[in-house]
């Protein structure tokens, strides 16, 4: 495996690093894997998924969002799902006029990154052939991360510690505020691709497995599998989801 470093602008002209990771052998496709509201692209969970992908074949690309908590231009009080979206949409274009770039394409994501990857499937649709969500927010009412009606007012003074990472996640009311428009429920029945969910049996973030289950249900074509005692970022659990992942790919 490969991997070689790359770095374009997005819309508002902020710089975008990004992580290619290339198979050995035959190329089956490519991937984009989008990372969580914390998460960065060398964050291990987004490395496990990425490493996966690219063991099975594909051309896989990672990259940091405009506004995330490393990118080089960040202004982390000011990120949005809405924004991180727009950084989504226009990493596609980019990969879409390189040379590497080849389908079948699959779309991963992970925690809010997964549900940015539902929701854009939804809004361009036929951008995948597959969708690979993994531990995926739901909608703000079903997060477990805290209280978070509670948390609003508080949100400018209250840091949480993610447990595993070491890395300080603020949530700031621009962001939350955003958020309430999101609800990855009412993208399901528009994506027609097959959908892929993996939850994490000790989640304390995001929905409860049986909400993903149910969310499940929702896509056309979607399957579902829970990692036993699991936590969001699934570390020291990372064969565990290598091997799911590995075996989706295989069997799909």
């Amino acid at each position: 495996m490969e991997a070689e470093q790359l770095e374009f602008k997005n819309r508002q002209g902020k710089r975008l690093l990004c992580t290619l990771r290339i198979p050995q052998g035959e190329v089956r496709g490519t991937a984009l894997v989008v990372h969580g509201l914390a998460g960065w692209r060398e964050q291990s969970t987004v490395v496990t998924i990425a490493t996966a992908l690219t063991s099975s074949g594909y051309t896989t690309l990672t990259f940091d969002g405009a506004d995330c908590l490393r990118g080089p231009d960040a202004h982390f009080p000011s990120a949005t799902t809405t924004g991180f979206l727009e950084d989504t949409e226009d990493v596609l274009t980019f990969m879409r006029g390189a040379p590497w770039f080849q389908g079948p394409f699959i779309l991963a994501g992970h925690s809010l990154g997964a549900l940015v990857a539902a929701h854009l499937e939804h809004r361009h649709p036929g951008t995948a052939a597959k969708l690979l969500l993994v531990a995926p927010a739901v909608c703000w009412y079903k997060d477990r991360s805290g209280k978070f009606l509670k948390r609003l007012r508080f949100l400018s003074h209250r840091v949480r510690t993610m447990k595993g990472e070491g890395v300080f996640m603020p949530i700031y009311p621009k962001w939350a505020l955003d958020y309430f428009s999101y609800d990855i429920r009412k993208d399901a029945p528009h994506c027609e691709c097959p959908a892929f969910i993996i939850s994490a049996g000790d989640d304390l973030t995001v929905a409860r497995e049986h909400e993903h289950e149910k969310l499940t249900e929702l896509f056309p074509q979607a399957a579902h599998v829970i990692i036993p005692k699991a936590t969001h970022t699934f570390v020291k659990h990372e064969a565990e989801l290598t091997d799911t992942i590995t075996q989706w790919l295989t069997s799909s």
